[in-house]
C-alpha cells in the first residue's frame, strides 16, 4: 500500500506517494493550512473524494446559472434564402445559420461567430411556440431592418419553435 508523506516526513495509508514537488502519481495533492500537511485525493471512491465531487457539482451549477444570467433577450424571425450572404458571398454555409440585425452587425465583425439560441416565448397570439430545445447557429449574413434581433434559417427556427409563430422571444449567448 502506498503512503502519503507530509512535509514532516510522517506517512499515512493512501492511494499514492507524494514527492517533494507535491505531485503524486496516484492523484492530486493539496496543502492543508491548519496542519501544514498535504491531503491526497485519488481516483479511489471513498471519503477522500467527497470534497472534489462537491466542488465539481458546485462549479457545474454556477456555470449553468451564469450562462442563463448572461443570456441576452431578443427576438427571432426566419428566412429561407441563404445565399448569397454578406459574410461568405455565394459560398453556402449550411442550413443551421443566422443573420444579424443592425445592432449586432458592427460592420461584419460578427461574421462567423456562433450563438446558442433558446426560444423563451411568443411575441404574438400563437400559444406555446417553443419546442424547449436550444440551437447553436453561425452568423453568416446581415439582415438590415429584418424585424428581429436575429433572422434564423427556417431549419434553425423550426428546431426551437413552431414556424407558424413567425416571430418569437429568444435568449442568446455568444
Amino acid at each position: 500500500m502506498a503512503h502519503l508523506r507530509s512535509s514532516s516526513g510522517t506517512s499515512r495509508p493512501g492511494a499514492g506517494t507524494v514527492s517533494e514537488s507535491g505531485i503524486s502519481a496516484g492523484g492530486m495533492v493539496a496543502p492543508s493550512a491548519a496542519t501544514g500537511t498535504r491531503t491526497l485525493w485519488s481516483g479511489i471512491d471513498g471519503p477522500e473524494m467527497e470534497i472534489p465531487k462537491i466542488c465539481l457539482l458546485t462549479i457545474g451549477v454556477v456555470t449553468t446559472l451564469l450562462s442563463i444570467a448572461l443570456a441576452t433577450p431578443g427576438t427571432a424571425t426566419f428566412n429561407t434564402q441563404y445565399v448569397p450572404s454578406a459574410c461568405s458571398g455565394k459560398t453556402p454555409q449550411g442550413i443551421i445559420i443566422v443573420a444579424a440585425s443592425d445592432p449586432l452587425w458592427k460592420n461584419g465583425a460578427i461574421c462567423g461567430k456562433t450563438f446558442n439560441i433558446t426560444c423563451t416565448g411568443p411575441t404574438n397570439l400563437v400559444p406555446h411556440p417553443c419546442t424547449g430545445k436550444s440551437i447553436v447557429v453561425k452568423i453568416v449574413d446581415h439582415c438590415p431592418g429584418c424585424g428581429g434581433t436575429l433572422d434564423l434559417s427556417k431549419e434553425a427556427f423550426s428546431t426551437i419553435a413552431n414556424p407558424v409563430a413567425g416571430v418569437i422571444k429568444i435568449d442568446y449567448v455568444q
